[in-house]
């Protein structure tokens, strides 16, 4: 027999079926509607739960998988990213090979043609986590596979070294983050016409996410406290359908007021948003929320195309990719506009600031994920802390001589107090 709970942590409930094995072994499924949970308890009780899926081939099954995972409408971005993915980089190896004779050595070979691509590590990993996700749900008993064939050590080691450690949603590679200098960041962001560049400059004012730039609206500016509350980021679907939605990171979150962040607004970037939509640049968007057929949300954005509408990230970045070649900048992944957001990082911890406050600030879903992306930028602290702990033992050398009084004689009259 299978029972069926409902499980309300996260921000939409889920419907657990609760059963066992043939060997008395206690499991559990979760599903995002009742509907669904109830199908699958049925196929429980009658045995049949994932009968036919050994002979579904692995393009077959992976399908069934995202199409049942991903149903809520809100989750439509994410969907079309997993199945790109899975269409590009796991179909033309994987796709034709039947679930139940999926073997380590056929993974394997998926795992070094991914590397032969030139795909960036943190892309390989973004991918071969999707692919052990989905697999997951083919492993047990009276399924398809007795375990996962992408946790195995050996096809671990073909995908990245730290692949096990990883979860899933951190994409970003440490090996790729580099920091531009001030001069770099002056270049490139006056090779931009003006408008443009005032994006350059809140992105790297504020370290938001590019489509958290593209959602920035007025009312998320309070001047008056020196800050900025981040609550939302525009989204492409199919391309060309834009959206608003969650912030990163924040979709899972319990509480609603949990769902934004707030970071500094420095003085000087202030004055230019200010002047900015004086001269009447921000203007009203209307666009659905998380899908095309979502809630209408209106924000009185602060950046909008000579449309009146929201930006669409691609055609952003044609014009970032020819400010890079005017100042003879790379073209390339690690140069993106991203790279402000990685300046403005290594700014907060060159001056200093916690790495529990900096990782607030982006929007880090923990601070030791922080700490591994930026933490080369703290190797030039070693001289700061330096620096700062013979300063101190300076000064105590000058109080001990400035009263004649040396540790001995500190411990002597401790000893007769």
């Amino acid at each position: 027999m299978a029972s069926i709970s409902k499980d309300t942590r996260g921000t939409r409930p889920r419907w657990v079926v609760n059963f066992k094995t043939a060997a008395g072994a206690g499991r559990r499924r979760s599903f995002p509607t009742m509907t669904q949970a109830e199908a699958y308890k049925r196929q429980v009780e009658s045995g049949t739960a994932g009968h036919d899926d050994g002979k579904k081939t692995v393009r077959e099954f992976v399908a069934d998988r995202i199409a049942f995972r991903y149903s809520d409408p809100a989750q439509l971005a994410t969907r079309q990213q997993v199945e790109q993915r899975m269409r590009s980089h796991v179909s033309p190896v994987l796709g034709d090979v039947r679930l139940d004779r999926l073997d380590a050595e056929t993974v394997e070979a998926w795992a070094l043609s991914l590397k032969a691509k030139g795909l960036a590590a943190s892309t390989v990993r973004l991918i071969a986590s999707n692919l052990r996700s989905l697999l997951a749900d083919a492993v047990g008993p009276a399924r398809p596979l007795t375990h996962n064939p992408v946790n195995l050590a050996s096809v671990r080691a073909k995908i990245a070294d730290d692949f096990a450690d990883r979860p899933e949603w951190e994409s970003d590679d440490d090996s790729e983050v580099t920091f531009w200098q001030e001069d770099r960041v002056a270049a490139v962001l006056a090779a931009l016409r003006p408008d443009l560049r005032l994006m350059g400059e809140v992105c790297a004012g504020l370290g938001v996410r590019q489509g958290e730039l593209l959602a920035l609206a007025v009312e998320d500016f309070n001047f008056a406290a020196k800050a900025v509350t981040v609550r939302a980021q525009v989204k492409v679907l199919d391309g060309n359908t834009l959206v608003f939605a969650d912030l990163k990171h924040r979709a899972n979150r319990k509480k609603r007021q949990d769902r934004t962040r707030t970071v500094p607004l420095p003085d000087d970037l202030a004055r230019l948003v200010r002047e900015h939509v004086a001269r009447g640049r921000a203007t009203e968007v209307t666009m659905p929320w998380a899908h095309p057929d979502g809630r209408a949300v209106t924000r009185r954005l602060l950046f909008v195309t000579r449309e009146s509408k929201a930006w669409n990230r691609n055609y952003l970045n044609r014009h970032w990719r020819a400010a890079l070649r005017a100042v003879g900048v790379p073209v390339e992944r690690r140069n993106g506009m991203h790279a402000l957001r990685h300046h403005y990082a290594s700014v907060l911890i060159d001056a200093g600031i916690p790495i529990t406050a900096v990782a607030e600030y982006l929007g880090h879903a923990s601070a030791e994920f922080t700490l591994r992306v930026y933490g080369h930028a703290l190797r030039g602290a070693d001289d700061r802390a330096l620096t700062a702990v013979n300063a101190a033992l300076a000064r105590r050398s000058g109080y001990t001589t400035g009263t004649q009084t040396t540790l001995d004689n500190v411990v002597d009259l401790r000893r007769h107090a």
